[in-house]
Formats: C-alpha cells, structure tokens, sequence
C-alpha cells in the first residue's frame, strides 16, 4: 500500500454496529436451536404434537 488508510469515524461506527448486530442475531439462532433440540429430545411426544400442529 501506498500511504496510510483511514477510515471515517461513522464508517467505524457502522461497522461495528453490523458486526455486533449480526454476532448477536447468530448467539440468538444457537440458542434457540439449542431449546429446539431440548425440546426434541426430553419431551418427545409434546414435540411431535406441536411439530404437527
């Protein structure tokens, strides 16, 4: 590169507004696979009724 780069202060803003959006829209699809799954596999039948609603 040639000469220093600089981002703007509100360019730097978003950026981190996206990244911290998308890192806790990601940690809320884990978790709720993860009550998914529970669900799944502790009450089994409760499961398959409401799956088939």
């Amino acid at each position: 590169f040639s000469g220093y780069r600089y981002i703007c202060h509100i360019g730097c803003r978003v950026q981190t507004f996206l990244s911290l959006k998308i890192g806790v829209s990601e940690c809320v699809v884990l978790s709720l696979m993860a009550f998914d799954h529970y669900h799944a596999i502790c009450s089994v039948l409760r499961y398959l009724a409401i799956m088939t609603l």
